[in-house]
């Protein structure tokens, strides 16, 4: 009997959790954005300027280099990266019904180099694996 209000006690503190979780209006929602000093907020709107899009670019080489002993690059199966890719970031992670679990987008992209292009994973959190994220 103890479990049985063990679990409802965590049922009804869950239902709480959840009920606060959605407390901010989406009129009052604000990107991480607009808490960025001006100078900040510049350098991210500018691409020569933003230090990231160096990744964005070594990201677009690999995208485009044939990988594994298959010859295939990326952009062979999914073509251009900026229409094909648009928003595949957010939808995950993803369940994979073939694992049968769930994937995150860096175990997605190892899966596809080692299935499509008979190439080995990058390594965890590596600048190529970010780069290819990018």
């Amino acid at each position: 009997m103890m479990w049985a209000r063990t679990i409802v006690a965590v049922m009804l503190l869950l239902a709480t959790c959840a009920g606060r979780a959605a407390g901010i209006p989406q009129s009052q929602r604000r990107s991480g954005f607009s808490f960025m000093t001006p100078d900040t907020q510049a350098m991210q709107n500018e691409d020569t300027a933003n230090p990231g899009m160096l990744w964005v670019l070594d990201g677009e080489a690999l995208w485009n280099s044939n990988a594994g002993s298959s010859g295939k690059a990326c952009a062979d199966c999914h073509g251009e990266a900026r229409a094909s890719m648009k928003g595949v970031a957010a939808r995950y992670p993803a369940f994979d019904k073939a694992l049968g679990r769930p994937v995150n987008l860096e175990q997605r992209i190892d899966l596809c180099r080692s299935q499509n292009q008979q190439a080995p994973p990058f390594a965890y959190e590596s600048r190529v694996l970010i780069s290819v994220q990018s």
